[in-house]
């Protein structure tokens, strides 16, 4: 084995030149990998931003190809795949609204006819209890395709009657148009609910919100039980008593979930609820605690205004 003395290594410049490129070309490359991978992954997330503001209902919205021309090939592909998406999201609406409008006024003739004919004097007991049955189940019917058509029109936002709402002055108007009902089944009411909590939405959404919040109240509450409304900062809270609930809390608010006990339930009214507070960006919770149901909704503080 021969060795070869340090001196003689120094003197071998040819070798260090060519191990000299080798390192720099494999930087570079390096470096070009890192460079193309840096923009590659900016212009995926800002095609993820753009991705995430496309909206089904706004027809003929598209992403934008000129700004990432390395995904050109798959914006292309999205595009095409965003238009069968909203065409097919169209083509369901339009039946949705089409058949809930026409369901109402067979509906309507159905019901005016039954209710003609119980006031027959020649009508037998029998006959008269299965057409009051078969008159429930029409009213059914009538409230359900109303509730599905309140659905359709907040999932499109069909409500331009934007104005600011005083929650707490709507609350308690609302407990009072309910008073006989809540009378009837010996519940008390406990409100604190001062004014001043404002907050700008549709006021019909506002009044079906805090209704189908109160009739939740009533229809889940005991006889001679309570209704606790109250209104601290921007959160308001609505609790009563009930039956111990069983099973997990977070399907309450899926469609046509009620309560089994319950012949007048929907299973929408807190779907509806949920809706409203999504399309406004409203805080909604629901918690249980030994047969006491509370619901809670934050509202959001109002944008500042625009100081110019």
């Amino acid at each position: 084995m021969e060795y070869w003395p340090a001196s003689a290594l120094r003197a071998a410049p040819g070798k260090n030149i060519g191990m000299e490129l080798w390192i720099a070309l494999l930087g570079g490359v390096l470096a070009g990998a890192l460079a193309g991978w840096a923009v590659f992954r900016w212009q995926a997330r800002r095609l993820w931003r753009n991705l995430g503001g496309i909206k089904l209902q706004r027809p003929g919205e598209q992403l934008a190809a000129a700004g990432a021309p390395l995904l050109r090939p798959a914006i292309e592909q999205l595009n095409l795949l965003l238009q069968q998406m909203r065409q097919e999201y169209q083509a369901t609406k339009q039946f949705t609204q089409d058949a809930s409008h026409e369901l109402q006024t067979p509906l309507a003739v159905i019901k005016a006819h039954i209710e003609l004919l119980l006031q027959s004097p020649r009508l037998g007991e029998q006959e008269a209890e299965a057409l009051g049955g078969i008159l429930r189940n029409v009213n059914r019917l009538s409230r359900l395709n109303s509730a599905l058509i309140l659905l359709s029109k907040i999932d499109n936002q069909r409500f331009p009657d934007v104005e600011t709402v005083d929650i707490g002055l709507l609350l308690r108007e609302i407990l009072e148009n309910f008073e006989d009902l809540i009378g009837l089944q010996k519940i008390e009411v406990e409100c604190s609910l001062p004014s001043g909590l404002k907050f700008s939405m549709s006021a019909s959404l506002a009044e079906i919100l805090l209704a189908n919040l109160v009739q939740n109240a009533i229809r889940h509450n005991l006889r001679g039980g309570f209704i606790r409304a109250r209104l601290e900062g921007r959160r308001l809270e609505i609790t009563n008593p009930g039956k111990v609930l069983e099973g997990p809390t977070d399907t309450l608010f899926e469609r046509f979930k009620r309560d089994p006990d319950s012949e007048e339930g929907l299973g929408l009214g807190l779907s509806i609820v949920q809706r409203i507070c999504k399309l406004y960006g409203l805080g909604l919770q629901y918690l249980h605690r030994e047969g006491l149901h509370t619901l809670l909704i934050d509202f959001p503080n109002p944008a500042p205004a625009n100081s110019g």
